[in-house]
């Protein structure tokens, strides 16, 4: 199993390696507006989203909604631990977003030196509505094939701890991340709902729907 995961990473990536910037633009604009026009946004109150890195599908504008003056929603970002663990942090404002720096991936964290205590999904007493997983490759029936850390898998779970049930989850990407089946071991967490340019948001994954 970790073979053909591996053997599959190494492929998805050489595709997306080829992915022309211009599409990964036109894409990642039809995503945004896709997520922001969907039930699961206009119905938030608390998103938990990503931080894009290059070459990934983008979050920024999603970011930038969440954030601006007037919204009415809270917005969560994931962090990761010294431990190896993935926890979900809260951003303010586009200013405090500001603050942040780039970790070793060239992901925007907060500053370990900041003064302000922010607030931590698992220390509040709500939980999300919806959270935005990021992904190497998903497929039709919401497998989700991840970097080989399992940080949102153990996230999920941890999730499921604390607030009695599992999060809704959904998978996002470019339309080339889309393959015929994700090998999946028992750990692993199946999205909810998947989303790419050609995968509509508002219909359940196959084996969430069963």
């Amino acid at each position: 199993m970790k073979s053909a995961k591996s053997s599959l990473r190494k492929v998805v990536n050489q595709t997306l390696l080829a992915i022309p910037h211009a599409s990964k633009v036109s894409q990642g604009q039809a995503l945004q507006k896709m997520f922001l026009n969907s039930p699961f946004y206009l119905n938030a109150k608390r998103v938990g989203i990503y931080l894009h890195f290059p070459g990934e599908a983008p979050t920024d504008l999603i970011l930038q909604e969440l954030l601006r003056d007037g919204s009415n929603k809270v917005c969560f970002v994931p962090v990761i631990q010294k431990g190896g663990d993935l926890k979900m942090v809260r951003v303010y404002s586009m200013a405090d977003f500001h603050t942040f720096v780039p970790n070793k991936w060239g992901i925007p964290e907060p500053n370990t030196n900041e003064e302000i205590k922010r607030e931590t999904l698992f220390e509040s007493a709500e939980s999300l509505d919806v959270l935005l997983c990021p992904g190497l490759a998903f497929d039709k029936f919401g497998g989700r094939l991840g970097r080989g850390k399992g940080y949102y898998d153990k996230f999920i779970n941890t999730y499921k701890e604390v607030f009695g049930k599992f999060p809704t989850t959904i998978g996002y990407g470019f339309q080339e991340q889309m393959v015929d089946h994700i090998p999946l071991e028992e750990h692993d967490r199946v999205m909810d709902y998947i989303l790419t340019p050609l995968n509509d948001t508002t219909q359940q994954t196959p084996q969430q729907s069963a």
